[in-house]
């Protein structure tokens, strides 16, 4: 075949079978396997579609001559050959995405105590690009470092760290001067690394050191983020934090922990808090409400191009603090403030503090912000022109208050030139209390596009005529 035709077949066997749009689509897996079978010319692309993700450890098993026992557990009843591992090799060699989830459960130990002995040289998933470590099994954490790295000292630290997490379950030794760290240097394709916080950590300290894997810690509360965060270390470049829910207050000391489990804030530079799951309770609860003193710690997160907390409700940081941070973090390219979520929680923030932001971080291009949009006088508001922001092509305002339609889409058009359009997260089910906030916002959606396109010809009428008078003068 020539060269180009293995791509195109794998672009229409993941049409037939695509592991990442399903996951249980045994037809369409067995159509492609196949389909593997069929000539030599459709092995290699449908065996790359099969085995690109996998979402357990079966695959690995049932290759390498395992099998199912009565209780639909996998095992290995005889040693494995060469010929066995060889064939395992050959196939994690394929594997791009590995996820080990909290239904891991069914799995024999001795699976994971037997890919331990994986007897070739290099981890037994070479290509491996994103590992979801989602199981709460204690006895599977040290196996980690089967698909990160295969270095001694790696191995040697990992297997502490497991004597750790056992001994520390089960009250034996106080292991608060203990820690256990894991190296992914030598895991240079990997990409990104997702951890379960569902454990409580207050003994155990844990180090990540990767300055290129995006390390994502999912949890069901921030409470467990923070009980997490007290004693792990990050030398990290990259951090993601999700939870499913909110608990009745935000842990007031959150980002101070956050501060210290960061071995180098400066070096951070992409930082996200996420909350999945808000209810309507949440929109007016003001104990889950972050305010200036809460995110102080955040300044020492020089290096940040990208900060996400749309999420969260910040409406209680004030001008201020935000100027502090534009200065603090003035490489900022993506900034997202309470912009996700509708709240009905006054904020401080004000035009002021809007445009002090824009005067320091002259990099940014995409900016998310609640903030009160309204005016307290009837005198005209002039923005600062150093503030002009032709950067920004996406501004959002979340459920931003606003008063006078028009006076502000003639502020923000004269702020962001280039910006695409101006969005709002206000629903179509509008609460009470965010009544003919959506309807202005539209309005300021439809003026800021006429205000734009007019201040682009009038800039541009203006450069003819004074380079037409630069002309004549010349010519004089």
């Amino acid at each position: 075949m020539h060269r180009w035709i293995p791509e195109v077949v794998r672009l229409i066997f993941e049409y037939v079978y695509d592991p990442i749009r399903t996951v249980d689509d045994r037809e369409g897996r067995v159509t492609v396997a196949g389909l593997a079978r069929t000539c030599r010319a459709f092995k290699d692309p449908a065996l790359d579609v099969l085995w690109t993700r996998l979402h357990s450890l079966d695959a690995l098993v049932l290759c390498s001559g395992g099998r199912r026992v009565g209780n639909n557990q996998l095992i290995w009843d005889r040693p494995l050959y060469d010929a066995d591992w060889r064939n395992l090799a050959r196939y994690a060699n394929r594997v791009r995405t590995l996820t080990v989830s909290t239904g891991s459960d069914k799995w024999d130990i001795k699976t994971l105590q037997l890919l331990n002995c994986f007897p070739l040289p290099g981890p037994i998933l070479p290509n491996l690009t994103e590992l979801n470590w989602l199981s709460d099994r204690e006895d599977f954490f040290p196996f980690l470092r089967c698909f990160l790295c295969r270095s001694r000292i790696a191995s040697t630290i990992v297997s502490f760290a497991r004597e750790i997490v056992m001994l520390w379950r089960r009250g034996f030794v106080d292991l608060s001067n203990q820690r256990g760290s894991f190296g992914l240097e030598e895991a240079s394709t990997l990409q990104e690394l997702r951890f379960s916080a569902t454990s409580d950590l207050r003994s155990l300290v844990l180090e990540f050191c990767s300055p290129s894997v995006l390390v994502s810690i999912v949890a069901p509360t921030p409470s467990f983020l923070q009980a997490f965060m007290q004693n792990v270390h990050f030398s990290i470049r990259r951090l993601h934090l999700e939870c499913a829910l909110y608990d009745h207050s935000f842990p007031e000391k959150f980002f101070s922990h956050l501060e210290t489990c960061v071995e180098h804030p400066e070096e951070l530079t992409e930082l996200v808090l996420t909350v999945t799951t808000r209810s309507d309770a949440d929109a007016t609860n003001k104990s889950i409400v972050l305010n200036s003193r809460m995110l102080h710690p955040l300044l020492s997160f020089k290096g940040l191009k990208h900060l996400d907390l749309g999420h969260a409700c910040t409406a209680h940081i004030d001008d201020t603090f935000l100027g502090e941070m534009a200065q603090s973090c003035p490489h900022l390219e993506q900034l997202y403030l309470c912009d996700q979520k509708y709240w009905l929680i006054a904020p401080l923030l004000t035009f002021d503090g809007v445009t002090s932001l824009l005067k320091h971080c002259r990099q940014l291009y995409s900016l998310g912000i609640l903030f009160d949009a309204t005016f307290k006088s009837e005198t005209t508001y002039t923005a600062p022109v150093d503030a002009v922001s032709p950067k920004i092509t996406e501004f959002l305002v979340g459920a931003s208050p606003i008063e006078d339609p028009a006076k502000v889409a003639a502020v923000l058009s004269f702020l962001f030139p280039n910006s695409a359009s101006i969005s709002h997260c206000i629903p179509n089910k509008i609460p009470k209390e965010l009544q003919g906030r959506r309807e202005k916002w539209d309005a300021v959606k439809e003026l800021f596009e006429i205000f734009v396109s007019a201040r682009k010809e009038s800039w541009e009428q203006g450069w003819s005529e004074g380079k037409a008078a630069v002309e004549k003068n010349a010519v004089v």
